[in-house]
């Protein structure tokens, strides 16, 4: 099955991964099928095709967005496009990232740095339709800073409305 998309995902793709952190893949392959994950040891794969992936960025996953907005994904020139073209902009996405939102900041210090940095990247969603997963060291700061000292309605109100 041809590869349409390949990349890091996960904190190796943020750039907020250390020595243990394991190494996370996504995939984007054939036209149509289930969605697949695979763990072997620190290897963590998601493999979905491509009518799942474009389902599931339109519809505001943080994962497959990510993985669509990857500076380092790798993507078949037949793809590379259509995918450079996609903005995401919709209602519904607004509202499931704000959710997205919302579920981290209750949870652990880790938890709660992802709700900062999904909302550095939605208000780069909000005015763009796209978003770099990459963090640079100043944003690496502030989700540190800001998870470190909020939590709850809080951090979701800071987070959600950068």
């Amino acid at each position: 099955m041809t590869e349409i998309l390949q990349t890091l995902h996960g904190s190796r793709l943020y750039g907020t991964h250390h020595a243990q952190s394991d190494y996370d893949t996504f995939v984007v392959a054939g036209l149509t099928g289930r969605t697949r994950q695979k763990i072997l040891g620190a290897d963590d794969a998601i493999r979905m095709s491509l009518d799942g992936f474009l389902d599931n960025v339109f519809r505001g996953s943080a994962q497959s967005c990510e993985a669509l907005f990857s500076p380092v994904a790798i993507i078949d020139p037949h793809y590379a496009a259509m995918f450079a073209g996609i903005r995401v902009t919709g209602s519904d996405a607004f509202r499931r990232y704000r959710r997205t939102i919302d579920a981290h900041t209750r949870g652990t210090l880790k938890q709660r740095r992802h709700a900062v940095r999904l909302g550095l990247n939605f208000a780069e969603l909000r005015t763009t339709g796209r978003f770099n997963p990459q963090l640079d060291d100043a944003q690496k700061r502030k989700v540190r800073d800001i998870a470190d000292r909020h939590a709850g309605a809080e951090l979701y109100d800071i987070a959600s409305n950068f």
